[in-house]
């Protein structure tokens, strides 16, 4: 009987560390990086601080998420007249669109030097679910 316990945890010794070492792999490749990300928030007039601040947790989870080998840097938010004309255009009212722009390089490989590993920006159009009132991305586009 002893024998058995022993072996189960050898097992278990042996193949845990193997499980953690692949789910590192894993979070390391397959997501985007979000953790030194500067946040810059300006005053204004259309959300409270609290709803930006959801709407960029909502941006910083849906990069992780889906931009693969990339790391955000930088995302901002400043109060223009696009998103109340976005929010026209498709019939909805201003304080249901946000748009954020964001700085993001190429996480593996990036020497800051060449075409290739240049900071890239991209802007983000984010729109709140009626329902729920979470903030979901609409689209993004690279200027």
């Amino acid at each position: 009987m002893k024998g058995k316990s022993g072996y189960r945890k050898n097992l278990a010794a042996t193949i845990l560390p193997v499980l953690i070492l692949a789910a590192f792999y894993v979070l390391e490749f397959d997501t985007g990086h979000i953790y030194y990300v500067d946040v810059k928030i300006c005053e204004s007039e259309l959300f409270s601080a609290d709803e930006i601040e959801e709407a960029a947790s909502a941006l910083e989870s849906y990069f992780f998420l889906n931009m693969p080998g990339y790391e955000l840097r930088e995302l901002s938010y400043e109060e223009s007249a696009y998103p109340k004309l976005l929010a026209g255009e498709e019939g909805g009212r201003p304080e249901d669109v946000i748009v954020f722009e964001s700085v993001y390089v190429r996480k593996h490989g990036y020497d800051g030097i060449g075409e290739n590993n240049r900071e890239q920006s991209r802007k983000w159009i984010l729109v709140r679910d009626s329902k729920t009132g979470k903030w979901n991305v609409d689209t993004s586009s690279c200027p």
